[in-house]
């Protein structure tokens, strides 16, 4: 974004993709559109890249490029009011297979928790802001490119219970970063992973399973604790939004 001034700032989240019906859907925070929204109306910011979505993925462990651009004509929308965070954008043909070309893996929504399970581990996922490497690069049209390098971590958390500040009660969480490093230095913080998966591993006798819990919210550094909006309710709610645009669409 570019304000008044002349300063330009970025910002960056985490996010992931679910299967339903056939759709892939990103899911994310809330917050964070929200915060870009209000920097234009409050304070006259502008939308650089206006129309374009831009994110790549970090987990599929793939030498295949993942930039992928979203045109801004998209099914999707953000929610950020009494303690419910949640963003969405319902991908087109174009980028779903961009991905899928990058070895992306959508969670089935089977895996979304629609109440809070036993789980024997819990971990959060996502991109932190102090991972982030920028450099130089070159298009293949040979026009210069600021980059930015993304490392992804994976948090173990410990379950705190429910957290009843706002009108939505949303999941609480100990991050244990004990021992967590990045480029050989301590994990201090876990910016940059709001809108990641809350993820529950269960083992049984024939192997392990998963099942997301919540969306990342909230990070509290003095306690090393984050917030997360249940998973399951929200995404019921954003699946009968989508299918209202869907309808119209057709």
């Amino acid at each position: 974004m570019e304000f008044p001034d002349g300063e330009v700032r970025w910002d960056m989240w985490t996010g992931f993709v679910v299967e339903r019906n056939s759709e892939w859907i990103v899911v994310t925070t809330g917050h964070a559109p929200a915060g870009m929204k209000e920097a234009q109306d409050k304070h006259g910011a502008k939308i650089i890249r206006f129309g374009l979505w831009e994110f790549g993925d970090k987990f599929s462990m793939t030498e295949v490029p993942d930039l992928t651009v979203i045109p801004h004509e998209h099914i999707g929308g953000h929610l950020f009011k009494d303690g419910i965070d949640i963003g969405w954008i319902v991908l087109s043909e174009l980028p779903r297979r961009n991905l899928e070309a990058c070895g992306v893996e959508p969670i089935s929504d089977t895996n979304i928790a629609k109440s809070k399970p036993s789980v024997d581990h819990l971990f959060v996922a996502g991109i932190i802001k102090e991972g982030i490497i920028p450099g130089k690069s070159r298009n293949r049209f040979g026009q210069p490119l600021d980059t930015l390098a993304f490392a992804p971590v994976v948090a173990p958390l410990k379950d705190l219970g429910v957290d009843e500040t706002h009108k939505t009660k949303r999941l609480a969480y100990e991050v244990l970063l004990d021992g967590l490093r990045y480029a050989g230095k301590p994990i201090e913080s876990v910016v940059g992973m709001s809108g990641g998966p809350i993820i529950g591993l269960k083992y049984f006798p024939d192997g392990p399973a998963f099942i997301v819990l919540g969306i990342q919210s909230h990070w509290v550094p003095q306690k090393r604790k984050l917030l997360a909006c249940p998973a399951g309710p929200l995404l019921d709610a954003v699946y009968a939004d989508i299918d209202k645009a869907l309808a119209v669409e057709e």
